[in-house]
């Protein structure tokens, strides 16, 4: 994992950690319940970016049948004036095709991060372990 990466993730926790009580004690519950939400929403988002991917992906297999299509026209049409008018069809396809491909491939790579800041956010103990970490380090 780069290291970006990991300071990315680090980075998306800290508003929630911040929510947690620095004295050790659990007796905020309503702090504990606003980090909850924010939690919430953010998995809520993460299930809103795989629909977006989902109709993307949708949309570039249409995109691409059109490709086929034109491309096997290609490969029949024998006049060259003919070629031209297909080629002009085709490449604003190659174009959009790529653009869509890197659209994903950005969305995929902000929902993997999100998606390792929520899982280690939520494995048990993850809170206890940063409030003693927060301790130790208020104490030195």
């Amino acid at each position: 994992m780069s290291s970006a990466l990991a300071c990315d993730q680090c980075h998306n926790l800290l508003p929630l950690m911040a929510k947690v009580p620095q004295d050790g004690t659990f007796d905020d519950v309503e702090k504990g319940l606003e980090a909850k939400s924010e939690v919430s929403e953010e998995f809520e988002a993460l299930l809103n970016d795989y629909s977006d991917i989902k109709k993307k992906l949708s949309s570039m297999q249409a995109t691409n049948t059109e490709l086929v299509t034109s491309i096997e026209r290609f490969d029949r049409v024998v006049h060259q004036e003919e070629r031209d008018k297909l080629v002009s069809t085709v490449e604003p396809l190659v174009r959009k095709t790529r653009v869509s491909a890197q659209s994903i491939k950005t969305k995929l790579a902000e929902i993997k991060t999100s998606n390792d800041a929520y899982s280690r956010a939520a494995e048990p103990g993850a809170i206890q372990a940063a409030i003693r970490e927060n301790m130790y380090i208020y104490f030195m």
